[in-house]
């Protein structure tokens, strides 16, 4: 559909509903481009019960997007507009909670997805990636989550006109998906080793989570190759 026809169809609608976390950010890298590239009609709402207040919101929006959002979106928002997730991995590798902390434990690359939300967990289509390349294991998390929110939000824009137009995406190639007995892992414990918690995670230097890997025997590297497909930005 032409940019053009879409505006007009815009009229009666605003644009994006914006689904983040319970704490907001300031600043918000992602809230910020969503501003620019949406003007006045992106709103920016944090549900104290999302299961309850999306369903409310999804006819008067054209679109979702989502980013440090942890809850599922009811299937009801899913065929009511389409919702986009940014996820701080490089899909299909470290779905779910907490993936930067996963990746460096596990070895895998660092970087962001935007993908279309289904009603699996990080299992969508994939609009965009974008691979975290300026870090080292110097880097605290807190300043990992940092450089890959401004990765997010460039990614974003990169992939604004992909958005609107609802472009069906590349779907994840599952057999890639290859961490064996760290997948296991994952599923058994999602959330963050109680060390972590006690020593304030945003303090945690990223070469302590790699040793910690390495100690547990999950530190698998994995090699990310991008699709080709696929519109790519580079993280900074």
């Amino acid at each position: 559909m032409p940019l053009s026809r879409m505006m007009t169809r815009l009229n009666d609608r605003a644009l994006v509903y914006y689904a983040t976390a319970n704490v907001p950010r300031e600043p918000d890298p992602v809230l910020d481009v969503l501003s620019r590239l949406a003007g006045t009609t992106t709103i920016r709402h944090v549900p104290p019960k999302p299961e309850e207040s999306l369903p409310w919101y999804a006819g008067a929006f054209y679109l979702c997007v989502a980013w440090r959002h942890r809850h599922r979106i009811p299937r009801d928002v899913l065929e009511a507009m389409p919702c986009a997730n940014l996820h701080p991995s490089l899909l299909p590798f470290g779905r779910g909670a907490h993936p930067l902390f996963w990746a460096l434990a596990m070895g895998a690359p660092l970087g962001v997805t935007l993908h279309w939300m289904d009603e699996g967990i990080d299992e969508g289509a994939i609009i965009g990636q974008a691979l975290l390349s300026h870090w080292t294991l110097d880097n605290t998390m807190a300043e990992i989550y940092d450089k890959a929110e401004r990765a997010a939000a460039q990614l974003l824009r990169n992939c604004w006109r992909e958005l609107l137009r609802f472009e069906p995406g590349c779907g994840q190639d599952l057999s890639r998906f290859t961490f064996g007995q760290v997948d296991q892992l994952r599923h058994r414990a999602a959330e963050l080793p109680a060390w972590v918690e006690e020593r304030g995670w945003e303090k945690i230097p990223a070469g302590d989570v790699e040793e910690w890997g390495h100690a547990q025997g999950i530190w698998t590297p994995a090699v990310w190759e991008p699709l080709s497909d696929l519109v790519v930005a580079s993280g900074s």
